[in-house]
């Protein structure tokens, strides 16, 4: 199970059936879905399910031969709101699946910012359609936590 599945409300599905059939539930009930051909032709799907305004699952993969959905992975979401950085976005796929990595050098936070993309089917879309890079874009962080850690400053005597 995604480690952060527990950060959306999940963390008792304790076995692969009940994950599967929440997967399901997903792909057949999704309150997005977003399809695009991909560079090697086949078509690439997203499912997206709230389960909570701005939180829920996506499940991600390719539609086969026969036309039937092959899920190759899925993630928890946190939609974020409000702009975080102004600064252009560099993206770059991962090697081991169809999905995407964005890279922001933001000045504010004196460091870059690299974080998965949520919206990889508009940007495959403009891939295919020959309309990047796009400048002048906005960007909207979110972020899930699977463990809390607590941090207190020392007292004065510890100092």
């Amino acid at each position: 199970m995604h480690k952060f599945m527990r950060a959306i409300g999940f963390g008792s599905l304790d076995n692969h059936k009940r994950l599967q059939e929440l997967l399901t539930d997903v792909i057949l009930n999704a309150d997005r879905r977003s399809i695009v051909k991909g560079q090697n032709g086949a078509l690439t799907g997203e499912f997206c399910k709230d389960f909570a305004k701005g939180l829920g699952i996506a499940v991600c993969g390719e539609f086969d031969e026969d036309e039937r959905f092959i899920y190759e992975y899925y993630y928890p979401y946190l939609e974020g709101s409000g702009i975080t950085s102004c600064e252009d976005v560099s993206v770059e796929r991962h090697a081991e699946k169809e999905s995407y990595a964005g890279v922001c050098d933001d000045i504010k936070v004196g460091m870059s910012l690299i974080f998965y993309l949520k919206n990889k089917i508009p940007y495959m879309r403009a891939m295919m359609n020959d309309k990047l890079p796009v400048r002048g874009t906005t960007l909207t962080l979110s972020a899930l936590s699977a463990s809390c850690l607590l941090y207190t400053s020392p007292s004065p005597r510890d100092r």
